[in-house]
């Protein structure tokens, strides 16, 4: 019995794993089609719809928890990709694409930067 109670636990908590990890890839794939709609924007309103979706996925990871070792870091990354967001909006708000897109610029490297720190 106490062998079922234990297999039982544990299955319950690799899919709680498991479906939160499917969750943070799935975001992050919506990052980068929010990301590169974004960067081929052709006008401010366009980029203002993208960065707008790129901008509530990154609010919804900074709500939730990641699990992984490098939890600070990721919330740390998480907080500098607002900040970017931000800067990126502020251009787009004074009708200044290509400034956005050179502040996009950073965000990009944000991405990279602690996607790099994250997984090692």
């Amino acid at each position: 019995m106490l062998k079922k109670v234990t297999t039982a636990l544990m299955v319950i908590c690799f899919s709680s794993v498991l479906a939160h990890a499917d969750g943070l890839k799935s975001s992050m794939k919506q990052m980068k089609k929010a990301f590169r709609d974004a960067a081929e924007s052709s006008n401010v309103e366009e980029m203002k719809g993208a960065m707008t979706r790129l901008d509530q996925i990154v609010g919804s990871l900074d709500q939730g928890e990641y699990d992984g070792d490098q939890a600070a870091v990721y919330k740390e990354g998480i907080q500098k990709l607002s900040v970017a967001i931000a800067q990126v909006e502020s251009q787009l708000d004074q009708g200044n694409l290509q400034g956005a897109k050179d502040e996009l610029k950073k965000v990009d490297g944000l991405r990279s930067e602690y996607h790099h720190k994250v997984k090692d």
